[in-house]
């Protein structure tokens, strides 16, 4: 029979630990190039801002890009980092990378360590990511600088479970993902249907009254 303990989180298994984000991965704050010097933007390395984060689990592509010059002036991200908005109203919004790349300054990125599974930690983030809102709310500006955001504490099974609930909760994104995809051509199709319906285009004839 499983044991639980009670920790700062609440209630959690027994063989759980809890641990601040800076003990578990490094943190670093994105910073933007001049923008006054267009040499610095480009179609090179992806440069990303709360507005390319939220919609979508990976980061694929960003609305803006910067040249080789710009990227040399900014901090770099590795693929599989987590990028997670700090400032203003869109707090909380998150992703993961897929490539080398950089961010603003309302982004901080988590670098995790070999005893965190970054899939693991991007879940953990996304269901925190209310309570951080909340937390940074409570000033003039909404904010969460690197350090306060190092202190989020999280619950940390090992490595085996951290990969097997990053896997069963990716299988759950993958089939949300199918399912949006048939709603979206399921109204793409009524639209259809509607134009050609109700002008006319296509006929509902009762045989029996013709």
């Amino acid at each position: 029979m499983k044991s639980y303990k009670q920790t700062e989180l609440g209630v959690i298994p027994a063989d759980w630990d809890v641990a601040p984000l800076s003990e578990l991965c490094d943190i670093a704050t994105g910073n933007t190039p001049p923008t006054s010097n267009k040499d610095y933007y480009g179609d090179d390395y992806l440069f990303v801002s709360p507005a390319d984060l939220g919609s979508l689990k990976y980061i694929i592509q960003t609305s803006k890009r910067l040249s080789s010059l710009g990227f040399a002036i900014s901090r770099k991200y590795p693929s599989n980092s987590i990028l997670f908005t700090c400032i203003g109203s869109t707090i909380g919004k998150c992703g993961i990378t897929t490539s080398i790349a950089t961010s603003n300054q309302q982004i901080n990125a988590v670098f995790p360590s070999q005893f965190i599974n970054h899939e693991y930690l991007y879940y953990q983030l996304v269901k925190i990511a209310p309570q951080i809102k909340v937390r940074a709310g409570e000033q003039a500006v909404p904010i969460v600088n690197k350090t306060e955001f190092g202190t989020t504490i999280i619950p940390v099974p090992d490595m085996f479970e951290q990969k097997a609930i990053a896997t069963i909760l990716s299988d759950m994104d993958l089939e949300i993902g199918a399912i949006e995809t048939k709603l979206i051509k399921a109204r793409q199709l009524k639209q259809g249907m509607m134009h050609e319906l109700l002008t006319g285009k296509i006929r509902l004839i009762d045989k029996g009254n013709t």
